[in-house]
């Protein structure tokens, strides 16, 4: 029975102390690389891929900027229309107004600018385009990190003789990973075509896969396990964790804090529409009845305070419908959900790399994660990709 080798769980000390550290996995962050090298010193040559890191790093920043891009286009969008609806609710207050068309010219101006952005794609598609993008670029570049653990462990296997073998292993997979970059970085659109409308399983693997390991081959990957279950395993689970932790900072916006502040706004709106026709249907019952209450009550006798009244109604059913066009572009359920699927699966995995009673057994779940984790990809960008936000 193949012994896993105890480590000093290098990805679960970072997590609960720090929570979640994006990107250590790649040995992105200052201290991984050190840390890495004393947890898993006989592969830190297969886990320390400078050329990987910088690539990564070059793409990596400019997919944030790109979202936070699109992500601002998508609000001012949804308030753009918003304020629009707003401004036309508002015209028969100022019917009498020489400037009434002043109101009316800045909500069709608004209207139509929502409507550019939303559906025409103006200013939000181009960068969500460019966000996914560097995305696909960042996640194919952890994949082939990855699986040369799962496709590679022969040449792994043999670089594990002393600091000549290492170079060894160093040199072979530099051409491979500039055969990877060859045509990548210059097809990115349509490799994201790809991702969204292939179905095809062999699209996930980015090494040749190996034959499985006869009896006794694989012997002495021990710390390739190890190193493999902390930083790709584990990391995932805690990066799923950190995607569905409960909203302790309220700025954090995680797909909880949305799906909670969504729910409750929502709720907030049609109780405040509730109490307004509540308040209306108390005046008229009561009438002259009580005269101390008369400030305090609906005046539906007044034109005036009628059209106001409805305008307050119609005020915050434009804010339910823009909250909602927010929910539907940032989609929390759906990401809630994905998450929490990608999370059990992984636990799964988990526990039966764990169980594994022979190198072989290990190198399969290993393969079953790496295709558990493309299909979580290619879900992230169907949802991401699908996503508008139009009010």
């Amino acid at each position: 029975m193949a012994t896993e080798v105890e480590s000093p769980r290098f990805v679960g000390d970072a997590a609960s102390a720090e929570g979640h550290r994006y990107n250590d996995d790649l040995l992105v962050n200052p201290g991984d690389l050190e840390r890495a090298q004393k947890a898993f010193p006989s592969v830190a040559h297969v886990l320390d891929h400078p050329a990987l890191r910088d690539e990564f790093q070059r793409f990596d920043l400019p997919a944030n900027a790109a979202k936070k891009r699109s992500r601002i286009a998508g609000l001012f969008a949804i308030g753009a229309g918003a304020v629009s609806l707003a401004l036309a609710a508002a015209t028969p207050v100022y019917r009498g107004s020489p400037h009434i068309w002043v109101f009316g010219l800045i909500a069709a101006f608004l209207g139509v600018v929502s409507i550019l952005i939303g559906f025409g794609g103006v200013l939000y598609a181009g960068a969500k385009r460019r966000w996914l993008h560097n995305r696909v670029m960042t996640e194919r570049l952890r994949q082939f990190h990855f699986q040369a653990f799962v496709c590679r462990w022969r040449e792994i296997a043999a670089s594990l003789g002393g600091t000549q073998t290492a170079n060894g292993y160093r040199e072979q997979r530099q051409d491979w990973f500039h055969k990877f970059l060859a045509t990548l970085p210059v097809r990115l659109d349509p490799e994201l075509t790809d991702l969204l409308d292939d179905e095809s399983p062999s699209r996930c693997w980015l090494h040749p896969l190996p034959r499985p390991p006869a009896p006794g081959e694989a012997n002495g990957l021990d710390e390739l396990f190890s190193a493999y279950r902390d930083l790709r395993i584990m990391h995932q689970i805690h990066y799923a964790n950190t995607k569905l932790r409960k909203a302790r900072d309220m700025f954090s916006w995680s797909p909880r804090l949305q799906e909670v502040t969504f729910s409750y706004t929502l709720l907030l709106c049609i109780l405040v529409i509730f109490a307004i026709h509540l308040w209306i249907a108390f005046s008229i019952l009561v009438g002259t009845r009580i005269p101390g209450l008369q400030p305090f009550l609906f005046d539906y006798e007044s034109t005036t305070a009628g059209i106001d009244v409805h305008i307050w109604v119609i005020w915050v059913a434009i804010v339910a419908l823009a909250f909602r066009a927010l929910q539907e572009g940032l989609q929390p359920e759906r990401e809630i959900e994905r998450y929490r699927h990608y999370r059990a699966g992984i636990r799964a995995i988990r526990d039966r790399f764990d169980q594994a009673s022979s190198p072989a057994e290990k190198f399969e779940v290993m393969q079953e994660m790496e295709r558990l984790s493309f299909d979580e990809f290619v879900n992230f960008l169907r949802s991401n990709d699908e996503a508008r936000f139009i009010i």
